[in-house]
């Protein structure tokens, strides 16, 4: 059995600045420099481990990986509901 978790969060009570912080620290985001001439790619939590977007602020993932996700989360004053489940196949291989 392979345990799982599903984080919901809420980003009602957050504010432009908190929004932004959180969705560039999940997905990363595209930093450019000198007027535009360079590009780098700023790579986000996500992208680093298996998951998948459930819908709007619904993310599934290993438990394991929870404690990378929830600070984040809970820094930027997110409402964030966890819930721990038990899978007998891996949900992140299609």
């Amino acid at each position: 059995m392979k345990e799982i978790c599903i984080i919901s969060f809420k980003l009602k009570k957050c504010n432009l600045a908190q929004r932004t912080a959180i969705q560039r620290a999940l997905r990363g985001y595209i930093d450019y420099s000198n007027k535009g001439s360079h590009r780098y790619e700023r790579e986000g939590k996500l992208k680093k481990i298996p998951h998948k977007i459930l819908n709007k602020g619904v993310i599934m993932l290993n438990k394991e990986d929870k404690q990378k996700i929830t600070p984040i989360l809970k820094k930027n004053k997110a409402d964030v509901m966890i819930i721990n489940l038990f899978s007998k196949k891996d949900p992140f291989k299609d």
